[in-house]
């Protein structure tokens, strides 16, 4: 033991975790036969395999690349899907129109991303989940790489700027009653059809798209924002398709409200909260064990 040393204790422990994600995941992955043809991991593992140069550095450079994928985002998206059971537990009737919108493109499967323009709904949730929560209410610093001028100020040269991505996102002027969690601000009626039931709507593209406030901004931007996104849409299209979400309820049988609470870290995630999720039928639990037996 030696005074201020413990940090060597705790990296030791990070190294073991940061060797897990490294080699074990890429070795089980690499034992398989049988990947699914869209694991994202399939075309670069068989580049790999065809790569005739070194392949030591090639599988180096191959599991560095597959487990920043996953690590880089893990935290945050987490944080993103914890926001979409809380929102969906306290507005039930946003998970009720959505799954309406969900039953009328896939009839009894799955959704996958051939269904990805055609479910306005899901896009909607996510970027409220996006808007309403911000992983990052506040972004890291930004070195301003020369003199400028912003609506009257003079920055200069070397200030330390930092985004309100969580005014930015709760501008009253861009997102009317901005604590609300509502999806419809981003659907409009379909012009041709009319009405505003959940088959006839469309993304509204003059509102304004969180993604250019979460995702941080110029050259620091996050190069995995479009994969983010993507995981998150595939991921709340299945659940909403798949699963019913209500308030939990106790031993009583009183309703167990969420307090909607979210931790104050750099990046925010709902506090614990309870909620009941079950298959909306055998049917759909049919379709989820299909397909953890299909993906493995």
């Amino acid at each position: 033991w030696f005074p201020g040393a413990g940090f060597k204790r705790q990296a030791r422990e990070w190294r073991k975790d940061a060797n897990l994600a490294y080699n074990e995941a890429f070795a089980a992955m690499k034992a398989r036969d049988d990947i699914p043809s869209g694991c994202m991991a399939k075309p670069l593992v068989e580049k790999m395999l065809d790569d005739p140069g070194d392949p030591v550095y090639a599988e180096h450079v191959l599991k560095a690349t597959l487990s920043s994928m996953y690590i880089a985002g893990a935290d945050t998206t987490v944080s993103t899907l914890e926001t979409f059971f809380l929102a969906m537990t306290l507005t039930p009737e946003v998970l009720q129109e959505a799954q309406l919108s969900v039953d009328r493109i896939c009839e009894g499967r799955l959704p996958d991303f051939s269904d990805y323009d055609a479910l306005p709904w899901v896009h909607a949730i996510v970027k409220e989940c996006l808007r309403w929560r911000p992983v990052v209410p506040m972004t890291p610093a930004h070195m301003v790489t020369k003199d400028d001028i912003y609506e009257g100020y003079h920055i200069t040269k070397g200030s330390l700027v930092f985004a309100n991505a969580w005014a930015i996102l709760h501008d009253p002027d861009a997102y009317s009653d901005p604590e609300a969690f509502n999806p419809r601000r981003f659907l409009r009626p379909r012009p041709s059809i009319g009405g505003t039931g959940a088959e006839n709507v469309e993304l509204d593209p003059t509102v304004r798209d969180p993604a250019v406030a979460v995702f941080g901004f110029g050259r620091r931007i996050c190069p995995g924002r479009h994969m983010a996104y993507e995981s998150l849409w595939i991921a709340v299209a299945s659940v909403i398709a798949a699963f019913d979400i209500t308030k939990a309820v106790d031993a009583h049988g009183a309703v167990i409200e969420p307090s909607g609470e979210y931790t104050d870290w750099f990046l925010t995630a709902p506090k614990p909260f309870k909620c009941c999720i079950r298959p909306r039928s055998p049917a759909h639990a049919a379709l989820v064990h299909a397909a953890l037996e299909r993906d493995g």
